[in-house]
C-alpha cells in the first residue's frame, strides 16, 4: 500500500540519509571538498558553481549524505525555499587566507541562516570549514569564528574546523562531528532505508 516498512527492520539493516546544504563565498573550496574529499575523486579542476551541484555520498556503511553544493552567487535565491526543506545540517566554507572577504562571508552566512520561511535552515546545526589551512597566512578557527560572529548564534549548534580541501586534513573530523560522534548535533530524520546487501 506504499507504506515504508523500513522502521520494522533491525537497526543493523537500516541506512540513514542526512541532507546537508553546503554554502560559502566564491572559490572558497566547497566543490573541491565535495568531489575531491567526500566523494574521493582525487584532484579536480573546478570553476565557480552557478546554481548548484547535488551528490549522494556513501559516508559509511550506515549513512548516506545528500549534499547540496550551492553556488556562491545569489541569482537562485528566489527558489532557495524549494531546496531547503528537510535539511539536517549546514556546512559553510570560507577561505581562511582572504582576510578582506571575511566581512562579506559573515554577511552571507547570516543572510543564509536568517532565510525566512524555511524552518530547517533556521534550526539546522552549522559546521564551518576554515579552508586553505595549507596556505601561508591562513587564519585560525578561533579567528574565523570571531570574524563570522558565531558566538551570536546561541540557539544553534555550531563548530569551526580548520581544513584543507587539497590534502583533506580536518574534513573527516568535521564530518564526524556532524554525523557519527556521540555528541553529534542532530538526530537522524525519518529518512531510513533498508541497507542494500549483496546476496
Amino acid at each position: 500500500m506504499g507504506t515504508s516498512l523500513s522502521h520494522l527492520l533491525p537497526s543493523r539493516l537500516r541506512k540513514m540519509e542526512y541532507r546537508i546544504l553546503m554554502k560559502g563565498p566564491w572559490y572558497s573550496g566547497k566543490t573541491t571538498i565535495l568531489y575531491s574529499q567526500l566523494m574521493k575523486l582525487g584532484p579536480i579542476k573546478t570553476v565557480d558553481t552557478f546554481g548548484f551541484n547535488v551528490e549522494t555520498v556513501a559516508y559509511n556503511r550506515d549513512v548516506d549524505l545528500v549534499v547540496w553544493d550551492l553556488g556562491g552567487r545569489d541569482k537562485m535565491r528566489p527558489i532557495w525555499a524549494s531546496y531547503f526543506s528537510d535539511l539536517d545540517a549546514i556546512i559553510f566554507v570560507v577561505d581562511s587566507t582572504e582576510i578582506d572577504r571575511l566581512d562579506d562571508a559573515a554577511f552571507e552566512l547570516r543572510d543564509l541562516l536568517d532565510f525566512e520561511g524555511v524552518r530547517d535552515v533556521r534550526a539546522a546545526p552549522l559546521l564551518v570549514f576554515a579552508n586553505k589551512q595549507d596556505l601561508e597566512g591562513s587564519k585560525t578557527p578561533e579567528e574565523i569564528s570571531e570574524a563570522l560572529k558565531l558566538e551570536e548564534f546561541r540557539d544553534r549548534a555550531w563548530k569551526t574546523i580548520a581544513c584543507s580541501a587539497v590534502d583533506g586534513s580536518g574534513i573527516p573530523e568535521g564530518m564526524d562531528w556532524l554525523v557519527v560522534s556521540d555528541s553529534r548535533p542532530f538526530q537522524a530524520s525519518s529518512r531510513v532505508f533498508p541497507l542494500k546487501t549483496n546476496v
